[in-house]
């Protein structure tokens, strides 16, 4: 009977054997998945703090970016100041001195305007200041009620000193009674006019043009001219206005143009005395 129970527990004791190396290795399993389960956890926490780290750099960048954008912009507003005033403080020259030349345009210079016989409003500038002067100029319209009912703008660029320039307004398809012209000069941020320098050599009338010779006396390549033509009757007032524009003058040289005689307000030409022959501006921009 001893001896069945013993073969009994001798014959199990393999299984038990067996079965608690299946607990060890179970054990070590479950180790080994804990251990996979820590560092997958690891892993997250350090994509996490990648992805913080990233985040951080775009918002440093930005920031960065931001700064750059900011600095751009306060050198491209110093630029524009400069180019306003055509002056800096390298030269002793100030926003105080602008304001004085700006004064000192505005009360000294001389202002008239034409209807002309083309339909057209010519405003004369003259600039009695020894500064070089840009000019700006609105036009306003009004009717039998002194009700506005148009605004036409334009502008003189460059009245050098002690001369005069002139600007041109359409009335074409304005029903007015009455207008008011308002100008307003600046100092012409460019100061190297050789007005003096340009020579008309010749005028030619034709029937339909005025032909124009003048020769450039200065030893300077200039960067533009221009001309204006002015047309009188017999009573010498003027009846029409028109202008020529020219760049890249060379130094020493002789040159032409043509300017067309205008037509009145029912597209004839005009039917004038005389012509004058100005020279408005003639500008070096660099030295």
């Amino acid at each position: 009977m001893n001896n069945n129970v013993n073969e009994y527990n001798n014959t199990n004791q393999p299984n038990m054997n067996n079965q608690t190396q299946n607990n060890i290795v179970s054990n070590n399993n479950n180790q080994i998945i804990q251990q996979n389960i820590n560092n997958q956890t690891q892993n997250i926490n350090t994509n996490h703090s990648n992805k913080t780290s990233v985040s951080q750099t775009i918002k440093n960048n930005k920031t960065t970016i931001i700064m750059i954008g900011a600095v751009v912009g306060v050198v491209i507003l110093l630029i524009i100041i400069r180019a306003i005033f055509g002056k800096t403080t390298n030269n002793n020259y100030s926003i105080n001195n602008y304001k004085k030349e700006e004064q000192e345009i505005n009360n000294k210079f001389q202002e008239k305007d034409y209807v002309l016989a083309t339909n057209d409003l010519l405003i004369e500038i003259k600039n009695n200041a020894s500064i070089p002067a840009n000019a700006t100029i609105k036009v306003e319209f009004y009717d039998e009620n002194k009700s506005l009912i148009d605004v036409k703008d334009t502008a003189i660029i460059g009245i050098n000193i002690h001369s005069t320039s002139y600007a041109k307004v359409s009335l074409r398809n304005i029903k007015y009674d009455s207008y008011k012209v308002t100008s307003k000069l600046s100092p012409a941020a460019n100061k190297n006019f050789y007005n003096d320098d340009i020579k008309i050599t010749s005028t030619t009338k034709t029937d339909n043009d005025i032909i124009i010779q003048y020769k450039n006396t200065n030893d300077n390549n200039l960067d533009s001219l221009q001309i204006g033509v002015l047309f009188y009757d017999d009573n010498h007032k003027i009846i029409a206005y028109n202008d020529y524009f020219e760049t890249s003058i060379s130094a020493q040289a002789t040159s032409s143009t043509k300017v067309y005689i205008p037509f009145d307000e029912n597209f004839k030409k005009i039917q004038y005395s005389k012509v004058e022959v100005i020279v408005l501006n003639a500008i070096k921009y660099n030295n």
